[in-house]
C-alpha cells in the first residue's frame, strides 16, 4: 500500500493512463481522419461514375432522337404513308408498302440494339420492321402509350421499359421504347406516330454500373419526376445528374 502511495508510483501510474490516453486519442483521430478520406474518395469515384454514364446516355439517347428524326424528314416516306390513290390497284399498294417496309428495315439494321421500328398511320395502317417476324399486332389504339404519343406536339417522348414489345405479340423480352409524332412538314399535318423499341438489357445494365452501392437504386426520370427507368423501387437519398430533359437518379 506504501508502494503504491509512493511519488514514483504515482507518476509511473499517471505517465501510463497519459499515454494510454494520447494513444487513444491518436488512434481516433486517425480513424477519423482515414475514414473521412476514403469517404470522400469512394464519393469522388461514384460522382465520376455517375457523370460517365449520364454523358453516355446523353450520347444514346441523342442517337435514338436522330432516328425518329431521320423518319420524320424523309420526304418519300411521308409522301408513301400518305398516299392512299392506290387502293384500287394492289399491286402499286404493295409495292409502295414494301418500299415503306425496306426504309424501315434500312434503319433497323443500321444498330444493333433496335428489335423493332413502327408506324401506325391515323388511316388505320401499320408498317412494322422488327427482330421476331411474324408476330399477332398487339392492340394498341387504347393503351396509354398511344395515347402519350398522339397527344404530344412532335417532341421525343421517352416511354420506359417494357416487359415485352407494346407492339409485336412474337417478341416477349424487355424492350426500352420511345417514340414521336410523324408530321407532313409542308403542312404540318399530323399523319402518324413512330415506336422504336430497343433492348433493354444494355441500359439496364448500364444503369446498374451507376450503382454508388450494394443497397443504392439507379433511375431515370423526365422533366416531370416520372420515372422512365430504376433497377430498383423505393425512396432514398438521391444524386441527380440531367441527361437532356432527364435526370439520372442515384439513391442509397
Amino acid at each position: 500500500m506504501r508502494s503504491f502511495r509512493s511519488i514514483h508510483n504515482r507518476l509511473f501510474l499517471l505517465l501510463l493512463v497519459g499515454m494510454l490516453a494520447l494513444v487513444l486519442i491518436t488512434t481516433y483521430l486517425y480513424y477519423q481522419r482515414a475514414t473521412e478520406q476514403i469517404r470522400t474518395k469512394v464519393s469522388d469515384i461514384a460522382e465520376k461514375n455517375m457523370s460517365q454514364t449520364a454523358g453516355l446516355f446523353d450520347l444514346l439517347l441523342k442517337s435514338y432522337d436522330s432516328v425518329t428524326k431521320s423518319l420524320n424528314s424523309n420526304s418519300e416516306l411521308i409522301r408513301l404513308l400518305q398516299d392512299r390513290g392506290n387502293k384500287e390497284n394492289p399491286v402499286i399498294q404493295v409495292n409502295n408498302d414494301q418500299r415503306i417496309t425496306d426504309t424501315l428495315g434500312a434503319i433497323f439494321y443500321s444498330r444493333d440494339d433496335i428489335v423493332g421500328i413502327h408506324i401506325v398511320t391515323y388511316s388505320g395502317r401499320v408498317y412494322s420492321y422488327e427482330r421476331s417476324m411474324g408476330g399477332m399486332v398487339r392492340e394498341y389504339a387504347e393503351t396509354a402509350w398511344f395515347r402519350i404519343l398522339r397527344q404530344s406536339s412532335g417532341e421525343m417522348k421517352w416511354l420506359g421499359v417494357y416487359p415485352h414489345s407494346l407492339m409485336s405479340g412474337g417478341f416477349d423480352k424487355p424492350v426500352f421504347a420511345f417514340g414521336r409524332q410523324l408530321f407532313e412538314l409542308s403542312e404540318l399535318k399530323q399523319i402518324g406516330i413512330v415506336l422504336i423499341e430497343t433492348d433493354a438489357s444494355a441500359i439496364i445494365s448500364a444503369l446498374s454500373n451507376a450503382s454508388l452501392g450494394e443497397d443504392s437504386v439507379v433511375a431515370i426520370r423526365d422533366e416531370h419526376g416520372m420515372e422512365i427507368i430504376s433497377t430498383a423501387e423505393g425512396e432514398r437519398r438521391r444524386a441527380f445528374h440531367r441527361i437532356g430533359p432527364l435526370h439520372l437518379v442515384s439513391t442509397v
